[in-house]
């Protein structure tokens, strides 16, 4: 048998005619399905000598699964990188330098299976946009093979974080923060807990906000309230919406689109995040009718990128109806989770181990609006988070606002556009400008 032999799909090898238990393929194979060759055949009857097949060690054959497993466990280095997703072997090897989280996520996961790992936190159809089709080398079975490392729970061992929780019971966020950092993975809640830097901004940001009051008014009828407004020109149930944040599968499978069914309730508007565990299409799947949604936009340094995601977007006018424009993310940032004691970088791993609450002096209120006493996190000095990562394509850092707006955002774009991160009071007028709504 010649491994080299091309457009044969799949070529079964065993005794007395029976089907074995391996595939054995070369050049222009479809599938190779991967297991044990019958031992008693001699080597020199099978010549497979086409290199990456997956289950033959390159000039002969496997013998048995054990073997097979240390084939693959041996790919495991920045020069032969391979993972397997959902069943099937992928040589990531060239995709390492440009893959948006960095390097250290997947080798960490190389030789392994990484779907635990991979299927929350990354659309349908990432593979096949990102990866040439050689790089699937084949199949198989999923329990013959190292999975990668359980997520750790962030509860101790005697919390029952799957038990039920009475959301009547929860008065506040603060109630409802502790009540799902019981449910959520460690790695979840460092990536939705965590913030830039030493935490300041995110502090001074909601001591800000716990300062807004509202002023009730006297001698109103409030026997029919109506909470409807109009955002945007969109007429909505509630005066609030769903802001763009990133990543919902974390907590829960449903991700956004369980938001969505969630918003469609209160007829609130829902923005995306452009870092959204699921394609903008399954989002608004199952949107009720007259559903707001808006997408949120990195300016991508390819910008045939933004261009074939703003296509994607205008070919769903009747759900999505705006796209809001992020400013403020022209590099990757520094995030830092004091409960875990750890500064995780967005695009790599841990960065750095501090000695625990070592940023408190910077957050001179931070116990007054979260509640620490209810939560229990892990105590060992060997926790080590890595988070997805923040903007899988950051904002690009030469974006001017003639050039943006005059020259290329507008040109591309039908839909309204508005400006979310705003770090200074110009940027009112800059967007005013172009007729671009902060």
């Amino acid at each position: 048998l010649d491994g080299h032999a091309q457009g044969v799909q799949a070529l079964v090898l065993g005794n007395g005619g029976r089907q074995a238990d391996v595939v054995v393929a070369g050049a222009g194979v479809e599938e190779v399905a991967l297991g044990v060759v019958d031992a008693g055949l001699a080597e020199a009857e099978v010549e497979v000598e086409v290199a990456g097949v997956v289950g033959l060690l390159v000039g002969h054959v496997v013998h048995d699964v054990l073997e097979l497993v240390d084939v693959l466990a041996k790919h495991n280095t920045p020069e032969s990188c391979w993972v397997v997703l959902y069943g099937d072997v992928y040589d990531v090897t060239d995709f390492l330098s440009s893959h948006p989280g960095g390097t250290k996520i997947i080798l960490k996961l190389a030789g392994k299976d990484a779907t635990e790992e991979y299927d929350p936190v990354h659309p349908p159809g990432t593979l096949e946009e990102n990866l040439r089709p050689e790089a699937k080398l084949g199949r198989i079975k999923p329990d013959s093979i190292t999975k990668a490392a359980p997520v750790v729970k962030a509860v101790s061992a005697a919390d029952d974080a799957n038990a039920p929780v009475r959301l009547e019971t929860l008065l506040n966020l603060d109630d409802i923060e502790a009540a799902a950092t019981k449910r959520i993975s460690t790695k979840a809640h460092a990536y939705y807990f965590s913030a830039g830097d030493d935490l300041w901004s995110k502090s001074f940001n909601n001591r800000v906000y716990r300062q807004i009051l509202l002023r009730p008014r006297m001698f109103r009828d409030c026997t029919q309230c109506d909470p409807s407004t109009t955002i945007l020109g969109h007429k909505v149930g509630l005066p609030l919406f769903v802001a763009p944040a990133a990543m919902a599968r974390l907590a829960h499978p449903d991700g956004e689109a369980g938001i969505a069914r969630a918003a469609a309730r209160f007829s609130a508007m829902q923005c995306v995040s452009n870092n959204a565990s699921m394609t903008p299409e399954q989002v608004v799947a199952g949107a009720a009718p007259g559903q707001v949604f808006g997408w949120q936009l990195y300016v991508q340094n390819d910008r045939r990128k933004s261009e074939a995601m703003l296509r994607r977007i205008n070919a769903m006018r009747d759900r999505y109806k705006y796209i809001c424009l992020t400013l403020d993310a022209p590099t990757e940032e520094d995030k830092f989770n004091m409960a875990i004691n750890s500064t995780i970088r967005s695009k790599g791993g841990v960065k750095a181990k501090i000695a625990p609450f070592a940023a408190v002096m910077y957050l001179e209120d931070i116990e007054s609006h979260i509640p620490f006493v209810h939560l229990d996190f892990p105590e060992t000095e060997s926790v080590k988070i890595q988070t997805v990562n923040t903007t899988q394509e950051v904002t690009i850092p030469d974006m001017d606002a003639f050039t943006t707006f005059s020259t290329w955002l507008l040109g591309n774009e039908t839909l309204r556009v508005t400006v979310e991160g705003k770090t200074h009071v110009k940027v009112n007028g800059i967007s005013r400008k172009y007729g671009v709504t902060f």
